[in-house]
């Protein structure tokens, strides 16, 4: 395989299949380029992209939730990975939608019933989020009662 410049149709590189073989006269077509100097630099990144959990994890502490929330549940819908949805239920529950987390747990049953590795968090998250609405809703009643 070869790639020539348009301009002058001069060969500016040269690849050579495995299943080519290394024999001298496979690798006479490359020889001109042996100690040509590159006409063009191409850049390369100096910073990795992330991956998706580290996003969701920088979105989170930067209490964009939604945002972390949409990343983590596209991971989760694609790969059924138990930690994006554990980081999906993180990003609701910070963000104080106890109820759409409710409604995200109820939709994965699954989840629970599983050997999963992270089910201890996922537990713990569904306790916090349902001991959270019981208390608020504990205090709307109240509130109620002592206004009465």
């Amino acid at each position: 395989m070869r790639s020539q410049r348009l301009e002058d149709n001069r060969i500016v590189a040269l690849k050579i299949l495995k299943q080519q073989g290394a024999r001298n006269k496979d690798l006479a077509e490359g020889s001109a380029l042996v100690n040509a100097q590159p006409t063009s630099i191409i850049s390369v990144r100096s910073k990795p992209q992330e991956d998706w959990s580290s996003q969701t994890l920088k979105l989170i502490s930067e209490h964009k939730y939604s945002q972390a929330e949409a990343i983590a549940y596209c991971e989760f819908e694609n790969s059924k990975d138990s930690y994006a949805f554990f980081l999906t239920l993180s990003a609701i529950y910070q963000d104080e939608r106890y109820f759409e987390c409710l409604d995200k747990i109820e939709s994965n049953p699954e989840l629970f019933n599983t050997g999963s590795s992270i089910l201890a968090d996922l537990n713990r998250i569904a306790l916090k989020m349902v001991s959270t609405i019981f208390v608020k809703e504990y205090n709307k009643i109240a509130e109620t009662s002592y206004l009465i």
